[in-house]
């Protein structure tokens, strides 16, 4: 099936260049000879409308070619194509047949839930695979999207990228809203660490980490 489609597709480009090499042919020669060219367009109108006129229909094992009965019947030709064949269907009962309850099928549409999450994350890191890392977070509001531990920054989470700042952080799962205060045009971030001040390099890594930010924002 695919080597026919694609046999198909070749033809029809084959055609396509062909009816453009016909008309720039035609131009060139309409820039040489001038009105006298004009026959050429009128032959070519006068084949396509050669080649989609139907001249006529055999209507009721007669041959007609009057044009109204022709368009008739092609409308009610395609008229019936279209129509439902059964107007009434019956309906069907099918006692016996297992079915789910309808807390069940809740289930299957209902969203995962944490636990569901973390056991699947479980068992990939079993191959050394991170849910994390797969998942990139649309932040929205902020309010669903953890600051440090989600991937919504960059292609590495947070808590990696700066891991002296993530062990200063007093709420490790806290969410992006509540790091990330946006008033108006103004940006600022809200932390909460675990001791009053700071070392040098780890000054140093929140400089870094707020330039990164700000590239972002």
């Amino acid at each position: 099936m695919e080597l026919r489609l694609e046999k198909k597709k070749i033809l029809k480009e084959i055609e396509h260049r062909k009816g453009q090499d016909s008309k720039q042919k035609a131009r060139i020669k309409w820039a040489i000879e001038g009105g006298e060219n004009s026959s050429f367009f009128h032959g070519l109108i006068n084949r396509n409308l050669h080649c989609n006129r139907i001249n006529g229909l055999l209507i009721g094992g007669m041959w007609n070619t009057t044009p109204e009965d022709i368009k008739l019947e092609l409308f009610e030709f395609f008229k019936n194509k279209f129509q439902e064949p059964i107007p009434v269907r019956p309906n069907m009962f099918c006692y016996g047949i297992g079915r789910i309850s309808n807390d069940e099928a809740s289930v299957l549409t209902s969203p995962f839930s944490p636990e569901e999450i973390k056991k699947v994350g479980d068992d990939l890191s079993k191959f050394n695979v991170e849910v994390p890392n797969l998942v990139v977070g649309k932040v929205g509001c902020g309010d669903k999207i953890r600051f440090w531990v989600d991937k919504w920054l960059g292609d590495v989470v947070l808590y990696k990228r700066f891991p002296l700042l993530f062990n200063k952080e007093v709420h490790k799962s806290c969410t992006i809203n509540e790091r990330y205060l946006r008033i108006g045009d103004n940006i600022s971030l809200n932390w909460t660490w675990l001791a009053s001040s700071l070392t040098q390099m780890r000054l140093q890594n929140s400089v870094t980490f707020s330039n990164s930010f700000w590239m972002f924002a």
